[in-house]
């Protein structure tokens, strides 16, 4: 049999993190982050509804940050953390091959 010059079939590379299948750390994170989200939302807050003068300011300063958190969680998400030389050295690859 004779060998072939022809590129390895590497496996297919995730653009970003919004690509499934999701990895377990990727779902723990949002997990978590759900879960702090409950639980300020739904314990500490009922548990500090009778200092009305320390609960407002809190939940408004914990909520801009949440929503925060969110928005740059979704943009690292969506960014692409490859190099771009491996794209470049991925297309010299290819056009060698042609």
């Amino acid at each position: 049999m004779e060998a072939k010059n022809e590129p390895e079939k590497s496996p297919k590379v995730k653009l970003n993190g919004c690509m499934c299948p999701f990895h377990p750390f990727q779902i723990m994170a949002y997990a978590v982050f759900l879960f702090y989200a409950y639980v300020f939302y739904f314990i500490n807050v009922v548990a500090w509804s009778d200092t009305l003068g320390l609960l407002i300011p809190f939940v408004i300063v914990y909520s801009i940050l949440l929503a925060l958190l969110l928005a740059v969680g979704f943009m690292a998400t969506l960014s692409d953390p490859t190099d771009p030389t491996v794209y470049d050295e991925r297309r010299k690859r290819s056009q060698k091959y042609r």
